[in-house]
């Protein structure tokens, strides 16, 4: 029981979200490998090696679960929201400032044809906060005319300098996207980092507009 109970617990302690889980199932561990140990050497019990190894993997996951506990309890919790109107309420445009609550600031420039079906479309990131921002580990999503696009048709960019953004400064960003032939409207889904929220923007890419069709889009 002690064994299986370690175990689990330390499994869980690997993840932040369930390090509280892993710490509680690490100090029950620890208690029912201490009783077995006593029951060994009471002479009540026989698997010793069981017990001891109970007790010690439930140390272990204690101890790791306590860690994963405290960042858990230091990191900010949500994601930090768009404030614009643009990129949350309705979709952005290229060349449209998207604000978020921390300061930082999104604006893509107009989509740049690459040929054959493939699309530059370069993000400026800038930080309006007197503190530095976390970038890591952001996320992009593209659609084709409401279509998703398979993370194969998406290639990113990133600076050497993208997991931390000094107060003041700037980074730019650059997603090659590919598309099927004749696509009018690029949409994209972007976080810049992995505790920003995503905002929204629709590009019209440069095609013969003769015959554009009737396009609505909501977010």
């Amino acid at each position: 029981m002690a064994l299986v109970l370690g175990i689990i617990g330390a499994v869980l302690g690997i993840t932040v979200i369930l390090g509280p889980a892993g710490l509680v199932l690490g100090v029950l561990a620890v208690i029912c490998g201490s009783i077995g140990v006593r029951r060994v050497r009471r002479g009540e019990a026989t698997n010793r090696g069981v017990a001891l190894g109970g007790l010690w993997t439930g140390v272990g996951a204690t101890l790791l679960s306590a860690v994963t506990t405290v960042v858990m309890v230091m990191e900010p919790g949500g994601f930090v929201p768009v404030e614009s109107g643009a990129g949350s309420s309705r979709m952005a445009e290229a060349g449209q400032q998207v604000r978020y609550a921390d300061g930082l600031t999104v604006t893509f420039a107009e989509p740049e044809d690459a040929g054959d079906g493939t699309f530059v479309l370069t993000a400026t990131l800038d930080n309006g906060s007197p503190d530095p921002v976390r970038l890591t580990d952001g996320d992009f999503f593209a659609f084709a005319d409401g279509e998703e696009l398979s993370s194969r048709d998406i290639r990113r960019e990133d600076p050497s300098d993208m997991r931390r953004l000094p107060a003041g400064a700037s980074v730019t960003v650059a997603h090659t996207v590919t598309v099927p032939a004749d696509t009018w409207f690029l949409q994209v889904d972007f976080a810049p980092g992995w505790d920003h929220d995503f905002a929204f923007w629709e590009f019209a890419l440069p095609l013969d507009r003769s015959a554009e069709p009737d396009h609505t889009t909501d977010v």
